[in-house]
């Protein structure tokens, strides 16, 4: 499928047992009607593969903003206990 889209392709030099078998024994025409369906499907999984890339970078990129102010508060209170504890631990009476 990729080299039919070389200009200096030429399916008629390829020998038959080298070819895929779902091209075995068809006529230069079918052949090349079947190579252009899977080009175009290929085509097709490739604009699907890329959009879907793009939905994942973008949901990622969301999803780091929204947790970027509760990570920083996660850390915050985590810090605020250990000191708390550090604190009680050597008898300072903490509120």
């Amino acid at each position: 499928v990729t080299a039919i889209k070389d200009p200096d392709f030429d399916l008629t030099t390829i020998k038959e047992e080298h070819l895929p078998k779902v091209l075995q024994g068809l006529g230069l025409n079918q052949k090349m009607k079947i190579i252009l369906e899977f080009s175009d499907r290929r085509k097709s999984l490739e604009d699907e593969a890329a959009d879907l890339r793009e939905k994942r970078r973008v949901f990622v990129e969301q999803e780091l903003r929204s947790r970027q102010g509760q990570d920083q508060q996660n850390f915050a209170d985590a810090f605020k206990a250990i000191i708390t504890e550090q604190l009680k631990a050597k008898g300072f009476e903490v509120n």
